[in-house]
C-alpha cells in the first residue's frame, strides 16, 4: 500500500505539499473527514476518511457534484467506479480518495 500511495503522490499533483487548496468538512460525533483537493492545472480530488467503528454514510458538499471516480479506498472498490448519489458509504475505520473526472 505505501508503494501505491508513493506512485500516486507523484502522479496527482493535488498531493504534493502545498500544491492545493484543501477544503475540509467534517462531523465530529459521526467521526467523519472529508477533504476536497483543488491544485491548479490537475484535477480535483476528494480524500474520505471514516474513523468511526461503523459503517458512515458521507454526504457530497453542493460544490462536489457529480462525476467523482475511485482512485483507492482502503477496502475492497473498483478502480474507477463512479459515485452514485449525493453520499458516499465509507467502511468503519477506512479511507478513499475519488478523482474529478473531467467531462
Amino acid at each position: 500500500m505505501y508503494r501505491e500511495l508513493l506512485a500516486m503522490r507523484r502522479e496527482e499533483r493535488a498531493l504534493r505539499p502545498g500544491a492545493a487548496r484543501i477544503t475540509v468538512r467534517h462531523d465530529a460525533h459521526a467521526r467523519w473527514i472529508a477533504m476536497r483537493l483543488d491544485a491548479p492545472g490537475a484535477r480535483s480530488l476528494l480524500a474520505l476518511f471514516n474513523l468511526a467503528a461503523e459503517r458512515r454514510e458521507i454526504p457530497l458538499s453542493d460544490d462536489d457534484g457529480t462525476n467523482w471516480r475511485a482512485r483507492f479506498a482502503t477496502y475492497s472498490v473498483e478502480q474507477g467506479a463512479p459515485i452514485g448519489g449525493s453520499m458516499v458509504a465509507i467502511p468503519s475505520l477506512s479511507a478513499a480518495l475519488y478523482y474529478k473526472e473531467v467531462v
